[in-house]
């Protein structure tokens, strides 16, 4: 495929001008979204961390989807391949985010998490595998 060059007049430069400009604005505001958390109660109702609420897309292909819960394994039907990491009664029960799966406050180093007998295909990040596994009590002071 060849295409043709851009017509660099005054109008290209006014419209990528304007258009560069707008994507800043709204990372702005989202990023201003983020740290008040203006949006909490709605947010929390559909048990979404602050990344996945504020500043995810969410946009999937044209598909319906059927996916199990990572946890329980139950499965959820989406109406596009833009699919949720756990049902929402797993997330609330776990307080873990229902889109990506991790802590609804972003909270890092939880001392457990639950665990699902779903093999991963992804694998675990080094030096995180303890706290990926309910620790026992002659565990608790290591982290």
């Amino acid at each position: 495929m060849k295409r043709e060059p851009k017509k660099l007049d005054r109008y290209f430069f006014e419209y990528t001008t304007h258009a560069a400009k707008s994507t800043v604005d709204e990372a702005i505001q989202r990023a201003k979204a983020v740290e008040n958390d203006t949006d909490k109660e709605r947010r929390l109702k559909v048990h979404e961390c602050c990344a996945c609420f504020y500043l995810r897309s969410k946009i999937g292909g044209a598909a319906m989807t059927m996916q199990p819960c990572a946890s329980c394994n139950v499965d959820q039907m989406y109406g596009s391949t833009c699919t949720d990491v756990l049902c929402l009664a797993c997330a609330q029960k776990y307080s873990l985010c229902k889109h990506c799966g991790g802590d609804l406050g972003m909270r890092i180093g939880r001392r457990v998490y639950p665990i699902s007998d779903v093999p991963s295909e992804q694998p675990k990040p080094a030096g995180t595998g303890v706290f990926l596994l309910p620790l026992k009590k002659d565990h608790e002071g290591q982290k």
